[in-house]
């Protein structure tokens, strides 16, 4: 299937998980989670991982969207840092960190469907 893909971290994420308390620390990590991901589904993608502060989500499986995908992607890219500025003036004016995320995007062919093992399954990508 022809995807594209989206990565996104939080810079220096270590540091400020160190710098706070961890119910503050979760708290802001989920707030920032949930507003990003609502963004992305807004924009017809599918978040597929949460790996820590990371966020891996795609578009066009296994919903074909036609050749728009990467257009959603990138307006969904586009508009989560929009997001992200608001929050971090929220942050800011609670005395916290700021945060800084990197994106990127890639599209090419994947296969996609249920991997995993006998024991525990998932939908997701294999791709180079």
């Amino acid at each position: 299937a022809d995807v594209t893909i989206f990565f996104s971290d939080i810079a220096n994420f270590t540091t400020i998980a160190e710098s706070l308390e961890p119910e503050t620390f979760m708290s802001m990590l989920s707030e920032y989670l949930d507003e990003m991901s609502k963004i992305i589904m807004a924009k017809r993608g599918v978040v597929g991982e949460f790996i820590g502060d990371a966020i891996m989500a795609w578009w066009n499986v296994p919903i074909d969207l036609g050749q728009e995908h990467t257009a959603m992607a990138l307006d969904a890219a586009l508009c989560q840092q929009l997001r992200l500025q608001e929050l971090r003036n929220i942050w800011e004016a609670k005395s916290l960190p700021e945060v800084r995320v990197r994106m990127g995007l890639v599209r090419g062919t994947v296969l996609a469907g249920n991997i995993g093992s006998s024991q525990r399954m998932k939908y997701g990508l294999v791709g180079d």
